[in-house]
């Protein structure tokens, strides 16, 4: 498991052995065993961060960028659902070499 708020560079990571670890800035604040315990502390310190790191609102001209990008990114180069003609293989005249 990982959880992050990147702009107040938090993360929760949970370890291979077992312990979770709240780091913020690059300094550990919390290793527990408990899950439940981890996601209170990482949630008690990044709803004071989501303060001083208030969410940015999308303008209509970087809605309408996106779109286009996941409309660009969407298309595929073929059509599946259009039958598509079988090659076929080529003929010879030849028989046996």
């Amino acid at each position: 498991m990982r959880m992050s708020f990147i702009p107040g560079d938090l993360y929760l990571t949970e370890e291979t052995s077992g312990f979770f670890t709240v780091t913020f800035q690059g300094a550990i604040v919390l290793k527990s065993k408990t899950k439940k315990m981890a996601i209170a502390k990482y949630d008690a310190i990044r709803n004071e961060l989501q303060v001083q790191f208030p969410a940015r609102d999308v303008t209509p001209e970087e809605k309408k960028e996106l779109l286009r990008k996941a409309s660009l990114d969407s298309m595929v180069p073929h059509n599946s659902l259009r039958s598509e003609l079988k090659k076929k293989p080529g003929r010879t005249r030849t028989f046996g070499d």
